[in-house]
């Protein structure tokens, strides 16, 4: 394979993963909505209802997703309670950009 279809394949992959990753925090966030309505108007997941683990949230950000984890968490306002959340995904955007600035 020659240089250009690699940029291409590295561009499309990273396309896909950031909206797969846009869209599993969006599912996420409709995930622990989707419950009851506490007494303050709030609603909270279902005890039983699944939910995407955080683990698996920063793992697609890790793998290339991390633009998709950035406008998923403020366009669903998505873990911008946990400062832990906010601040692993900054650290993983940070080490992104600082590994392509250095090459």
């Amino acid at each position: 394979m020659n240089n250009i279809s690699l940029l291409h394949i590295a561009l499309i992959y990273l396309a896909v993963i950031n909206v797969v990753t846009f869209l599993v925090y969006g599912i996420d966030k409709w995930r622990s909505t989707s419950g009851r309505l506490l007494p303050t108007g709030r609603k909270k997941a279902k005890p039983c209802s699944w939910r995407i683990s955080e683990a698996t949230l920063l793992i697609l950000a890790v793998i290339g997703g991390s633009i998709g984890a950035l406008l998923g968490m403020k366009i669903w306002h998505h873990k911008t309670l946990h400062k832990g959340g906010v601040r692993d995904v900054d650290n993983i955007v940070e080490g992104t950009s600082s590994s392509i600035a250095s090459r």
